[in-house]
């Protein structure tokens, strides 16, 4: 592609970009917290012990809090472990 489309193209999804920003502020939260399964799934795989029998008896309701775990890349995404995906 060349270096002009490439330009055109990126000027436009910068032009775009607020619009789908307005967007979504439009869209309604859940009220609760929603963790997923991957908690669950690191719990289950965790040895028995005193640790392990502590976590499982965190079942929730959960909810928001203003508190925030950083995070890099794409990690997230996964839901589990790449080695134990198969």
């Amino acid at each position: 592609m060349p270096i002009s489309h490439r330009l055109a193209l990126v000027s436009a999804l910068w032009m775009l970009a607020p619009i789908a920003s307005a967007g979504a502020q439009g869209i309604a939260l859940p009220r609760e917290a929603q963790i997923g399964p991957r908690p669950f799934y690191l719990v289950d795989k965790m040895k028995d012990g005193p640790l392990k029998t502590e976590l499982s008896q965190c079942t929730g309701p959960f909810r928001k809090t203003d508190f925030s775990f950083g995070h890099r890349g794409a990690a997230p995404i996964l839901q589990r472990p790449a080695w134990a995906q198969a």
